[in-house]
């Protein structure tokens, strides 16, 4: 290490691991956090991108940018991680209750946050897997503004602008972005090329009412159109079965979200106080073969949050924490499918959820915290959770252990429950919620005066009620339970290096093996993951290089044949090289530049869909700011 490398900043606070905010240090269960200048730095145009790079996340995206984008932590599936933007929990719940990250934007973001394990107890269904937590940059004292252009491979152009001010009372900003793309053939036959369009605008408020009194808004809104192929099911039987084909299909979503919350804070700040209301919308509509179907999923939140804080010094010293949470959710699923009349479907659930969670703080070394959850599901049996952290830093040393051990439970979907259509995929209204429990132990390590931090967690995590699709005759399916016990365990690593004053290095890695109960590897769950980033500042930091390699393991998937998956097939292991740099030709004015995949790798996330070769992309950004 060079003498004059600075300590490694690490984020001091993290939002996600508990219902309030608290250090990081303190945080019993695995999280990460990506700062919105590692984004810059590696120019990542999407979040699904990032999270490549994030110890125990595995990423699928079916083909081209813009296609369905899955997200799976720590070997479970993606409906078992909940994630959350600016606030507003985003799963869809016309998307089997899963968050698309197809078309999820990086830009104008503050910082992701991703908790691995089961967090149930703090965040409720579809957390088997973890959370992802996603905050986006918002107003501050000053005006600044932005606007950034970029052109390059497969007929690609964006553009971002934003614009955020304040002063002592009020804050605000606005952001929007527009990505095009001819993209590729993501099928094996024929030629047609299949684009995509994604249109994002982001806008947030901050309103300080009084000293103790402030409210906060914001609010999302996303079009995007995906062009895609259909998979070939005709019968009798073709050379193509089971493969895609060139075809007119494609698929139109819009998503709204929005979220609106008042923050009281009392006796100096001991007794705070939340509460909040959030809306989530999305409309799909989608041709395939010739077919339109259309579907629309809603849903409502209101909660209130109330958090005590106090020290007993002369008693070990010992900080507390008492919180209560409870939330509101209604539910609303709307599908209908052009010459089906049957498919045509409505179901307006309400569910009640309510928590207690405490933490103590002893000595300033040994953090501790426990949370319970109750929910009052109105399709399902009532439900309770439960999650127990603990974390504990050697004073002087530079060491940290960590641990948690939790329960989770993920609810049935929609379409599991009442199916699409009688002729394709039926529903089953038996179900039971796949339930799970797990635990992880880690150390974290600085070294070299904090220049150097490396973490290592080992991870255990059963699922009960795996659902899993059962193939009927009559090229017909439909959802059920498994029974025993799917087994999910790994080892995560995750390093970070301020190699000088100018050099900086990072990256992870992943052993997973995840297991239905039959003995069986869960498909797209590589078994092995990694990555590395190398960061060069240099020309008095005016000019920055980037190269980030991502290696995926061989995984397992299916090969639909006949509509039934009786052929399970391997996907070959690839490695991406991403190469970005930029230069600061004034204050003002950044020129920047990048290659993605740039040893031109052939690899498919999901088995029969084509991907991106290399290529080749550069831009200009202009910026001010006043204070």
């Amino acid at each position: 290490m060079a003498q004059s490398a600075e300590s490694l900043v690490l984020p001091e606070l993290v939002v996600t691991a508990s219902r309030t905010t608290v250090a990081t240090k303190e945080v019993g269960s695995a999280i990460t956090v990506i700062t919105a200048e590692q984004i810059e730095r590696r120019q990542v145009r999407f979040v699904s991108d990032i999270l490549r790079q994030v110890p125990g996340v595995a990423v699928s995206r079916a083909g081209n940018v813009g296609a369905v984008t899955q997200v799976r932590i720590r070997g479970a599936e993606g409906n078992h991680t909940l994630v959350i933007i600016d606030g507003v929990e985003v799963n869809d719940p016309m998307n089997g209750s899963e968050f698309d990250f197809s078309s999820l934007l990086a830009e104008d973001i503050e910082r992701i946050e991703v908790l691995r394990g089961p967090q149930s107890a703090i965040w409720g269904s579809d957390t088997i897997g973890g959370v992802v937590n996603i905050v986006t940059k918002r107003g501050r004292r000053g005006l600044r503004g932005h606007a950034s252009a970029e052109g390059g491979s497969f007929g690609t152009y964006r553009l971002n602008t934003g614009l955020s001010g304040g002063n002592e009372g009020a804050r605000a900003s606005v952001s929007g972005s527009l990505l095009e793309t001819d993209g590729i053939n993501v099928g094996s036959t024929g030629s047609e090329k299949d684009g995509y369009s994604n249109g994002t605008l982001n806008l947030t408020g901050d309103l300080d009412l009084a000293r103790n009194l402030s409210v906060a808004l914001n609010g999302r809104y996303t079009k995007a159109k995906t062009e895609g192929d259909r998979q070939d099911f005709d019968f009798p039987a073709t050379p193509t079965q089971g493969l895609l084909v060139d075809s007119d299909d494609f698929t139109e979503t819009e998503q709204m979200f929005g979220r609106a919350e008042a923050r009281l804070l009392l006796f100096d700040g001991a007794w705070q106080q939340k509460f909040g209301a959030a809306a989530t919308r999305a409309d799909r509509r989608s041709v395939e073969s010739g077919t339109t179907s259309e579907s629309t999923g809603t849903k409502g939140r209101l909660d209130y949050q109330s958090t005590f804080v106090f020290d007993t010094s002369t008693l070990a010293d010992a900080a507390h924490s008492l919180t209560f949470y409870a939330e509101r959710e209604h539910q609303d699923f709307r599908n209908r499918s052009e010459g089906f009349p049957s498919a045509d479907q409505y179901r307006d659930p309400t569910d009640y959820g309510y928590v207690g969670e405490y933490r103590l703080g002893l000595w300033d070394r040994l953090f501790l915290s426990a949370a319970l959850r109750f929910d009052d599901n109105e399709r399902f049996e009532d439900a309770t959770t439960y999650r127990a952290t603990a974390a504990y830093v050697f004073p002087g040393s530079g060491t940290r252990l960590h641990g948690s051990y939790a329960t989770g439970a993920t609810n049935p979907t929609f379409f599991e429950l009442f199916g699409f259509d009688p002729n394709t995929f039926v529903g089953n209204p038996n179900l039971k919620p796949e339930t799970s429990k797990g635990w992880d132990a880690g150390i974290e390590q600085k070294l070299f005066g904090d220049r150097v931090v490396l973490d290592v967690t080992y991870f255990e995590t059963d699922l009960r009620d795996e659902i899993q699709t059962a193939f009927l005759p009559g090229f017909r399916s439909t959802p059920v339970n498994l029974s025993g016990k799917s087994t999910r365990r790994g080892i995560e690593v995750a390093a970070q290096a301020r190699v000088t004053d100018a050099f900086d290095l990072s990256g992870s890695f992943t052993w997973l093996d995840a297991e239905q109960p039959n003995g069986r590897t869960e498909v797209r769950r590589p078994k092995y993951m990694a990555s590395a980033n190398a960061n060069y500042r240099f020309f008095d930091r005016r000019a920055n290089v980037n190269l980030g390699v991502d290696y995926n393991g061989r995984a397992i998937d299916n090969e639909f044949v006949d509509r039934t998956n009786r052929v399970r097939i391997g996907l070959e292991d690839y490695v991406l090289v991403n190469l970005a740099a930029s230069y600061r030709l004034t204050d003002s004015v950044e020129l920047f530049g990048r290659v993605e995949n740039l040893l031109d790798e052939d690899y498919q996330d999901v088995y029969g869909f084509n991907t991106p070769g290399i290529g080749a992309y550069a831009g200009i950004r202009v910026a001010f700011d006043t204070p």
